[in-house]
This record gives C-alpha cells, structure tokens and sequence, in this order.
C-alpha cells in the first residue's frame, strides 16, 4: 500500500540524512552538499508556496 503524507519535520530531517549520500545526491542533480539550514529553508518555501504540493510517500508491505 503506499500512502501519502504531509511533510513534517521527520521527514525533512530524514531526507536530509539520505543527502548525505553522494549517489542520492548525483540523482537529484545536486552539485553539493547542503546545509541543514539550507534543506530546511527550501522545505519552508516549498511548503508556504500555495502552487506546489508536496508529500511524503510511505510504502506499507504487507
């Protein structure tokens, strides 16, 4: 089952965890690193900005 939810605070934490993963990184297109301030303020932006939905997507097995 895969279910969506809003972003929180885990998850903004966890993605940036998963960042720090070079390979994960190079699939987004990302040159470098961020800051954690950095990954937060673009999940503030993105989350104030009424044009753009965003979730998180939880894969349930069975």
């Amino acid at each position: 089952m895969v279910v969506l939810h809003n972003i929180t605070e885990l998850e903004i934490e966890q993605t940036f965890a998963w960042l720090q993963t070079s390979a994960l990184r190079e699939l987004f297109m990302m040159k470098s690193l961020p800051s954690i301030e950095q990954h937060r303020d673009y999940f503030k932006k993105v989350l104030l900005d009424n044009s753009q939905k965003v979730f998180a997507i939880y894969i349930y097995i069975r």
